[in-house]
């Protein structure tokens, strides 16, 4: 309950040009209070063909249930256009039983700092004698293996604190 949520699309512009300057993104239909959220989209001006990752952060209700929401793109007037994205998710009492997805929604692996563990034990296998520390993928934090906890995907390599 109350936890923040991050959600992220790749979206490919399959349209016939680049999407126009501006372009953000709303919620359009949802089963909760959103309250106040976030909005990333990189590159911000997807060319013909290109895939933008889309990035939207809020908190998620305080009450312990299964919800949807649902999102479009807008252009700086406000005109919808594109599919519309969606997530769903449930909030349960206990925070622990979450589970995480990467960008191509591989579930990911909880990896959680035990007292006395170095942080290198922290590390993916895959990570060790080649990297000295995890990044986190979505916001460019360093070193968040030396954080309480973090996820990983090990079939994609992503990361996120």
């Amino acid at each position: 309950p109350g936890a923040h949520i991050l959600k992220v699309w790749a979206v490919r512009n399959d349209g016939a040009e680049r999407w126009p300057e501006g372009v953000g993104m709303r919620p359009t239909r949802f089963d909760f209070d959103i309250g106040g959220f976030t909005i990333d989209i990189f590159p911000e001006i997807p060319r013909k063909g290109e895939t933008a990752e889309i990035t939207v952060r809020f908190r998620a209700p305080e009450a312990e249930g299964h919800y949807r929401c649902w999102w479009r793109l807008v252009t700086k007037d406000g005109v919808s256009f594109g599919q519309a994205l969606w997530l769903d998710f449930k909030v349960f009492k206990n925070g622990d039983t979450r589970v995480v997805h990467c960008k191509k929604s591989h579930q990911m692996q909880k990896r959680e700092v035990c007292a006395g563990v170095s942080a290198a034990k922290m590390l993916p296998p895959v990570y060790l004698g080649k990297y000295p520390y995890v990044n986190c993928d979505v916001c460019k934090a360093t070193k968040i293996d030396r954080q309480r906890r973090f996820f990983h995907c090990p079939h994609c390599r992503w990361d996120l604190c």
